[in-house]
């Protein structure tokens, strides 16, 4: 493998690497279907390399991420594991301005609004949204619901692993390892 990114890459691998991804068919799809998963996956991977080098500009990076808000929770939790308080107060910043800039855009109500949906999700048809979106995502509860579980089952489950999640990003981010 080496030989070959050399070939393509002179002293480039992650070039290779670039191009790969977006020939994969999943990625392509992903960008031509309009998802926004590459973006998504970039900030993250271009947020946690620039940690070490370019904190502030990480963190910043990272903070971008609050349009995924379900992605969002287990980035500040790394960067205090990791002990990168420049990077946090950057993703911080980073969040109080695209927050302020969105409500001066767009108005208050968008946040007033998006906030009551949240809290008090209406019925589209019959179905809650909230519940459409458990149908037909990839959830743990969801995959949990499918297999036949009651739905306290799913939720406990899908709490699980959320804590899982908190628990191993906590562990990879605290150690000091290079490949963390």
């Amino acid at each position: 493998a080496e030989r070959i990114y050399q070939l393509l890459a002179p002293g480039k691998p992650y070039l290779f690497f670039l191009i790969g991804a977006f020939l994969c068919p999943a990625a392509s799809n992903n960008v031509v279907a309009g998802s926004n998963a590459v973006l998504v996956t970039a900030l993250i991977v271009g947020g946690f390399s620039l940690l070490d080098a370019r904190p502030l500009l990480a963190g910043i990076l990272l903070g971008v991420v609050i349009f995924k808000p379900q992605y969002f929770p287990l980035l500040p939790l790394a960067l205090i594991a990791a002990k990168q308080m420049r990077a946090l107060i950057g993703m911080a910043a980073s969040v109080i301005i695209l927050f302020l800039l969105s409500a001066v855009l767009f108005g208050p109500s968008l946040w007033l609004n998006w906030i009551n949906v949240y809290l008090h999700p209406q019925q589209v048809a019959g179905v809650n949204a909230t519940d459409w979106g458990h149908s037909w995502d990839d959830s743990v509860s969801t995959c949990v619901s499918l297999l036949g579980a009651p739905h306290w089952v799913a939720t406990a489950a899908q709490a699980l692993a959320g804590i899982f999640a908190l628990a191993v990003t906590w562990r990879a981010f605290r150690a000091r390892h290079p490949l963390r």
